[in-house]
């Protein structure tokens, strides 16, 4: 959490805005392969906690 407090304070100081929405679209874009797996593996998990219950 930190480095999130500083990025947020650099935007502060700098009059940046919390998301460019552009430049968020280009990183998924250029990431679909290593988005995929992360979703992947926290669906994984979620399912894990699911059949843990049932």
């Amino acid at each position: 959490m930190q480095v999130v407090e500083k990025v947020g304070q650099y935007k502060k100081e700098n009059n940046l805005p919390p998301l460019d929405n552009s430049r968020w679209q280009k990183v998924i874009e250029s990431k679909k392969g290593f988005m995929k797996k992360i979703w992947k593996i926290i669906h994984d998990e979620a399912l894990k906690v699911e059949k843990q219950i049932l």
